[in-house]
């Protein structure tokens, strides 16, 4: 417990800025994690069909062919039609690394382009233990969530999708911000 307590914590210059009210921006780039999975894979259709964004997708390859011919497998797979645009770039990245292994001038360039990022990468093994999922879930988040506070202009839109809820005990689906680790 006391691991997870501690990964709980984030670097002072993460927190909510800004009007949570308003609006994301209509234009600018989108950072999408999952796109070879289930809901990253619809997710990317549907920004591209319902929005104006460029989409930046982080993806674990061996190179950006590799990542393409990735993402189009996991379309096909799902059914879904063939993205060629060129509104969809796509960046080799390891989110579980720090500056998602890339240099660190790259991970600041990503902090000042970025506008929204869209987070649904995961290890979804729901049958692993917590330190089996940590580094590439628990951590990841965390990297996700650095690069966002380090945009000082303006705020950057994160928005976390996660498998968590299927264990939720709320009545209601929401998992809140201050529920708490345990039942008392």
């Amino acid at each position: 417990l006391a691991m997870i307590f501690g990964d709980i914590s984030l670097s002072p210059n993460v927190y909510a800025r800004g009007d949570a009210s308003r609006t994301p921006p209509p234009t600018g780039t989108v950072l999408l994690t999952g796109a070879t999975g289930f809901v990253g894979g619809h997710l990317l259709l549907d920004i591209l069909k319902k929005t104006d964004y460029d989409i930046l997708c982080l993806v674990r390859a061996d190179s950006p062919a590799h990542a393409k011919e990735r993402i189009a497998w996991n379309l096909e797979k799902l059914g879904l039609p063939s993205v060629q645009t060129c509104r969809m770039t796509v960046l080799v990245a390891d989110l579980s690394e720090r500056w998602f292994g890339l240099p660190q001038k790259t991970f600041l360039l990503l902090s000042k382009s970025v506008s929204v990022i869209f987070h649904c990468a995961a290890r979804v093994d729901l049958s692993l233990s917590y330190s089996a999922l940590r580094q590439g879930n628990v951590m990841g988040t965390k990297h996700i969530l650095e690069l966002a506070g380090m945009r000082t202009e303006s705020a950057m839109w994160v928005h976390f999708i996660s498998t968590y809820g299927v264990f939720s005990k709320s009545s209601t689906g929401i998992v809140a911000e201050d529920m708490p680790l345990h039942s008392p």
